[in-house]
């Protein structure tokens, strides 16, 4: 039972790491998105952004949703997502 228990507690311990990380991830993303509804910019909560919406993302700004790039071209630090320092 040891063994059992001394297991059981390793992998408490591992899961509780990962909620860890993927709590850190979800609060680098920002809160808002810039959605351009009707012509106008709007600012929204990045969970109602919704599929077929068309994004505004400035310069140096987070990038709240995945995406295709409809116009334009920039470069992207992906680190946070790579893993890279």
């Amino acid at each position: 039972t040891t063994f059992v228990l001394l297991g059981h507690w390793f992998e408490m311990r591992a899961r509780g790491g990962a909620n860890d990380a993927v709590r850190t991830l979800l609060e680098l993303a920002p809160s808002m998105a810039l959605v351009i509804r009707d012509g106008q910019t709007v600012g929204v909560p990045t969970a109602e952004v919704m599929p077929g919406d068309l994004m505004l993302v400035r310069p140096g700004s987070k990038i709240p949703t995945d995406g295709v790039v409809e116009e334009g071209e920039s470069e992207i630090d992906e680190s946070m997502v790579t893993g890279e320092s």
